[in-house]
């Protein structure tokens, strides 16, 4: 095995990234299920696959001001631990976690960071925690615009494990930062000021229903495993979804894939609210987003795109955004060539009725 930072394409190895929360690709009265798994989605190989990245808006724009797909954020940060609870979708023995920066408009820094297997509530279970360090060191800087992954960390998963990723902002992130994250469907936390990342109950100061940096949970894994990734729009991220169910199509894809046995399957969801094949809303369109979203997750081997219903619907009515048929098929032929590109197998969706 190469050390953290030294994976090559040609390492026998390789990382899926485990997945995170989805929703259903079927329609929204679909949507609501009795499951009572807690957590996200993500998943493991013995090389890194790509797990709970997913499809990232600047959410700076929905601060004291409209709300995105999920809960309205009055403020930013200052002096604040955020604990988000993502779930496995595939086993392992070795994680790292990605933070993403992507839409700051400034350095983010990072104080302190663990990982643990969640318990309930803010809560981790009893000797699961451990400290995350970043080129060997316990915090970071992250340029605007980058992703910063994690040292690898020794932690036994199961398949559909829930985990705590825990990391602390020592300074203030103003409302005007630009935050890259997304509704998430589910119970975060954020902490009272303080460094809260080693207790075991964090202390909660307010909940959340969003991600917030937190775009990756790689999980090393078997040659053979494989790794799935969900593009899609609302319908894949989870609108309407039950909050803390995990019945997201993706969710219950993953849920599936893992009672079947056999080849292991991470399940990636980069569904985004709002999303359309050929322009920009909430976030970059599926077009200018593939590369993040899908080409460089760690282990992808097969995509899934249910895209197309917002670019039929044209929300905003812009006549310079009336798409006709044939530009979506050109678009999605364009989505195909790149996949195949890489060797990802590409699976289109059907859209569902509205």
């Amino acid at each position: 095995m190469k050390e953290a930072g030294d994976y090559s394409a040609a390492e026998p190895q390789r990382v899926i990234s485990p997945g995170r929360p989805g929703s259903l690709g079927v329609s929204p009265r679909q949507n609501h299920c009795t499951d009572t798994d807690r957590g996200g989605t993500i998943a493991a190989n013995r090389r890194f696959e790509g797990g709970i990245d997913g499809g990232q808006q600047a959410l700076g724009r929905h601060l004291g001001g409209r709300a995105g797909a999920g809960g309205k954020v009055l403020s930013g940060f200052n002096n604040h631990t955020l604990r988000m609870n993502p779930r496995i979708s595939i086993g392992g023995d070795r994680l790292r976690v990605r933070i993403s920066n992507a839409y700051g408009n400034r350095p983010l820094p990072i104080h302190a960071a663990r990982i643990a297997l969640r318990d309930q509530g803010p809560a981790t279970v009893h000797g699961s925690d451990r400290k995350l360090t970043f080129g060997g060191s316990d915090g970071t800087v992250i340029a605007g615009g980058a992703v910063q992954f994690s040292d690898p960390v020794d932690l036994t998963v199961q398949a559909l494990a829930d985990l705590a990723v825990s990391f602390h902002l020592p300074g203030e992130v103003l409302a005007n930062f630009s935050i890259t994250g997304r509704y998430a469907r589910q119970t975060n936390y954020i902490s009272p000021p303080g460094d809260f990342t080693r207790e075991a109950v964090m202390p909660v100061g307010n909940l959340t229903d969003q991600w917030f940096f937190l775009c990756g949970v790689d999980v090393l894994a078997g040659e053979e495993a494989g790794g799935v990734v969900a593009l899609g729009d609302s319908l894949t991220d989870g609108n309407i979804s039950t909050i803390d169910a995990f019945c997201r199509w993706p969710d219950q894809l993953a849920r599936r894939l893992a009672q079947r046995g056999g080849r292991p399957i991470g399940v990636m969801n980069n569904g985004l609210g709002g999303n359309r094949i050929l322009h920009d809303l909430r976030g970059d369109s599926g077009l200018k987003r593939f590369d993040r979203d899908v080409l460089s997750q760690p282990g992808v081997t097969h995509a899934i795109v249910m895209l197309g219903t917002n670019d039929l619907r044209n929300r905003w009515a812009k006549p310079d955004e009336e798409v006709t048929g044939e530009q979506m098929i050109a678009g999605l032929q364009q989505v195909a060539v790149r996949a195949h590109s890489r060797g990802i197998k590409l699976i289109g969706a059907t859209l569902t009725h509205t």
